[in-house]
């Protein structure tokens, strides 16, 4: 699985300086696109953080855990609800579900 980290410079590298939350969507947009068209799917892509005060700068839009809801929504309206439900949340839960019942992560 590949996880999109909301950094500004991991995720923007080669691509426009994202200015606004659009810009950046366009960003994780061309990243997310690319996975699928690699894999064929969208069970190998996550979204990720890392607010933790390690990231900055963010992507413009999404300095705080609070935002990230306007991604969601902006997933859903592009590739619809199950897509989005399985970048936001569910492929990282199936992949921590499995290495959990590994007994190790």
């Amino acid at each position: 699985m590949v996880g999109l980290i909301a950094c500004r410079h991991y995720m923007s590298d080669g691509l426009p300086a994202p200015q606004t939350f659009d810009d950046s969507m366009d960003i994780i947009y061309c990243h997310i696109d690319r996975i699928h068209k690699l894999t064929g799917c969208y069970e190998h892509v996550a979204l990720g953080s890392d607010l933790d005060g390690f990231i900055k700068p963010t992507l413009p839009g999404l300095e705080t855990p609070a935002e990230f809801r306007f991604v969601e929504q902006e997933l859903i309206k592009r590739y619809g609800h199950g897509p989005a439900q399985q970048i936001c949340s569910d492929n990282a839960l199936r992949v921590l579900s499995h290495w959990g019942q590994q007994g190790s992560i």
